[in-house]
């Protein structure tokens, strides 16, 4: 017997600890929106595997009729893609992202890449490719956006890493927030997406350069009353730079 589940915001390993205490060995979930998820594998001894919304809705209408369902599983199955696009957390911040800043309030992360559900390489015993999440997939593609800045800017100026972070850093584009479910009409903390999604385009063309990449006044013993910074502008037009900031109210989430 293979249990299906629709996946539901307590998250898909709570209920899995619940299913195992009932016995269940298979479980498929179908997700409630076609989003681009991806999940599979063994949690608490449980076989587990996701189908798209539409095939769960069809099989769950099959079975209210009466009708028994069986599934086959070849010994060599076909690897296959199914593209789903994805309009409920695409291009926002993972819900399982971590939240800063570091003790001496310093902020990160700093900036953020694209590492949810990232169709990539892998180990040819393995198929060769694969999709996977996390900072296994978003650290590779910030380092690839700074290689594409290296090569338009010129190796041979031998840039300070920190000009480039500064650069990356002060040219992201920062985004909404997201539970994992929905997006609200407000930014994302900078504690969870630093100054936001990288934007190597506006990195590359962007000639304003600033000293710092975060103003940090730290805390107690390390408190800095005041803080200062420089701005240059590396190209051949003049620009006038005006200064603003946005307010934003706490995020509080509890799981």
């Amino acid at each position: 017997m293979i249990v299906l589940v629709r996946d539901v915001k307590c998250g898909i390993t709570t209920q899995l600890y619940n299913l195992n205490r009932f016995g269940a060995k298979y479980v498929i979930f179908y997700i409630t929106k076609d989003s681009s998820s991806s999940f599979d594998g063994y949690f608490y001894n449980i076989v587990t595997g996701l189908v798209s919304n539409k095939q769960g809705t069809l099989w769950l209408t099959s079975l209210k009729k009466g009708l028994s369902i069986k599934l086959y599983f070849p010994t060599y199955p076909k690897a296959d893609i199914i593209d789903l696009p994805n309009t409920e957390t695409g291009g926002k911040v993972s819900k399982t992202s971590s939240w800063y800043p570091t003790n001496d309030l310093h902020v990160k992360p700093e900036i953020a890449g694209p590492g949810g559900n990232i169709f990539s390489t892998y180990p040819s015993a393995k198929g060769g490719y694969t999709v996977m999440s996390g900072t296994s997939m978003a650290a590779p593609y910030i380092a690839g956006v700074v290689a594409l800045y290296l090569n338009a800017k010129g190796f041979q100026n031998k840039m300070n890493p920190l000009t480039i972070r500064n650069n990356l850093v002060t040219t992201a584009n920062p985004v909404v927030f997201n539970d994992g479910w929905f997006s609200y009409p407000y930014l994302a903390p900078v504690i969870q997406q630093g100054t936001g999604l990288v934007n190597a385009v506006a990195a590359v063309n962007s000639v304003t350069q600033l000293s710092v990449s975060s103003l940090a006044f730290n805390d107690t013993t390390y408190f800095k009353k005041s803080l200062s910074f420089t701005i240059t502008n590396t190209g051949t037009r003049t620009i006038s730079y005006t200064l603003s900031h946005v307010s934003h109210s706490f995020v509080f989430i509890i799981t």
